[in-house]
């Protein structure tokens, strides 16, 4: 199997790219701006830039599935950076599902994000209403049109991501909190709670879209991939601090906690698999890596 994985230096595309690389069966072309890892037998950098025209002449082909897990860098910025989020995030999908359809690509994972919903105080389910509260979700969604009007040609498969988290992560909220507590510094909390998430472990997440390349198995449509704990950010502090034993500078702000939950059983059903890794034994991971 050959597999194309777009944002190979990003936490996932790399976690993933090494996975992959494994696999006897399998051949991993790891696409990202900037070359992160040596070529080995089954492991080939492509260097390319997603903001650049004819990105996609000369990718290396054939190719089984593609993985599209690239996105802006610059995501949490508008409306500065609405252009690149919208050349990275929107146009760049439409030049690769191009490319898929011309080159006989049987399946196409594209990576979203769980802030597509309608905000609401439950476990969010795939088809419940969806309504973008950022530039940067918004984005996703409409790449997410995209790749459903390409049904007819492969199989396009929508991951809605939902607090992926793991070692070697940076500027995520679960690496945030363990760097304010372990240098001392304050941590904001909404009602002191914060956010409340379904987080999911990096290795089961890596399980899910390991299961998702087997094309004997027919797989279309939106999948939240989302851990099996419901855990505010409160909670989360206070486990980090005692794994750290330190104890946390906490701040409550008065605006309301916000929530991002979705249920992850379309996908567990799907696939047969239900993620394993709690978040105690997640967050310990992460502490005992670094």
């Amino acid at each position: 199997m050959k597999i194309l994985v777009t944002g190979a230096s990003g936490f996932i595309g790399r976690h993933l790219a090494e996975k992959l690389s494994e696999r006897r069966d399998a051949v991993v072309y790891a696409l990202s701006r900037s070359q992160v890892s040596e070529e080995k037998k089954n492991l080939i950098p492509v260097l390319r830039d997603l903001t650049k025209e004819k990105w996609t002449e000369k990718l290396p082909s054939p190719v089984d599935v593609v993985i599209h897990l690239a996105q802006s860098r610059h995501h949490r910025d508008f409306p500065g950076g609405a252009g690149d989020m919208l050349r990275v995030n929107v146009v760049s999908t439409l030049q690769l599902l191009e490319w898929c359809r011309q080159n006989a690509v049987q399946r196409f994972l594209l990576a979203s994000t769980g802030n597509v919903y309608k905000p609401a105080d439950k476990l969010l389910e795939e088809s419940d209403e969806c309504e973008p509260s950022s530039m940067y979700a918004a984005s996703k969604l409409s790449a997410e049109f995209l790749a459903k009007q390409y049904g007819r040609y492969f199989d396009p498969v929508i991951l809605r991501l939902f607090g992926v988290y793991g070692p070697r992560q940076k500027n995520m909220l679960i690496a945030d909190l363990i760097d304010r507590i372990y240098t001392g510094r304050v941590i904001t909390l909404a009602d002191n709670i914060g956010i409340t998430m379904t987080p999911l472990y990096i290795s089961d997440c890596l399980s899910l879209l390991e299961k998702m390349l087997d094309l004997s198995r027919r797989i279309q449509g939106v999948f939240n991939l989302a851990g099996n704990e419901i855990i505010n950010m409160g909670e989360m502090t206070h486990m980090i601090a005692s794994y750290l034993s330190r104890k946390p500078i906490l701040r409550q702000s008065e605006e309301p906690p916000r929530f991002l939950m979705g249920s992850n059983k379309k996908v567990c059903a799907a696939l047969m698999y239900t993620p394993s890794v709690s978040m105690a034994e997640g967050l310990k991971k992460i502490i005992s890596s670094s």
